[in-house]
């Protein structure tokens, strides 16, 4: 019966998967950046942050897509400080600037509107996001050069978390009294998924 045990086991080891770390680098010409790599597509390329001068009054943190061992740097205008989110499965990479939404296909950056971008699809056609109309927060959805507001549940905040590829947007929004509800927006329509039993 021990025989068997041990048998097991190292059936076991043996058919465990093998982790390999690899080294993506720095932001091109930011060679002794702190780096982390913030996402990831099903084909591999990943998107990453390059931080310098943290905690100073000048920092300075740029983005790179790395892919099949190459970095290209993400760039917007000259901007020092590039907050990447996303990346889609064509390679898009979804993040923000400041309080702008950006867009960068095949590098070329776009500008989507002035909220915080929390999700796209897999082709990056439809993203989504929260921004602030006056002290509350609102969820958005841009679509083919379009930035329209979702609609809510009747509460003063909205937010948008992720889309799926069909267009149908999650997230939350607040009900008249003031408790948030997980709502769904198909064809811009609202419909409230309710909460847990006894936290309405």
């Amino acid at each position: 019966m021990r025989a068997v045990k041990v048998v097991t086991a190292l059936a076991v080891l043996v058919a465990a998967p093998a982790w390999a770390a690899t080294n993506l680098g720095a932001p091109p010409g930011h060679p002794d950046a702190f780096v982390q790599a913030v996402a990831v597509n099903a084909s591999g390329a990943a998107v990453a942050i390059g931080s310098e001068g943290v905690g100073t009054n000048n920092p300075l943190q740029q983005a790179f897509v790395w892919r099949k061992g190459k970095n290209t740097a993400l760039t917007y205008r000259g901007a020092h400080y590039i907050e990447p989110s996303a990346i889609d499965g064509a390679g898009n990479v979804l993040g923000s600037v400041g309080n702008t939404a950006v867009l960068w296909r095949k590098g070329v950056p776009t500008a989507l509107g002035a909220f915080g971008p929390n999700g796209m699809n897999d082709d990056g056609r439809v993203v989504v996001g929260t921004g602030n109309v006056g002290a509350n927060p609102h969820a958005y959805v841009w679509r083919n050069g379009t930035l329209t507001e979702l609609p809510g549940l009747g509460g003063t905040e909205t937010y948008a978390d992720a889309v799926s590829q069909g267009g149908t947007v999650v997230g939350y929004s607040a009900l008249p009294s003031g408790v948030d509800h997980a709502v769904a927006w198909h064809h811009g329509m609202a419909t409230d998924l309710g909460s847990v039993s006894g936290l309405d």
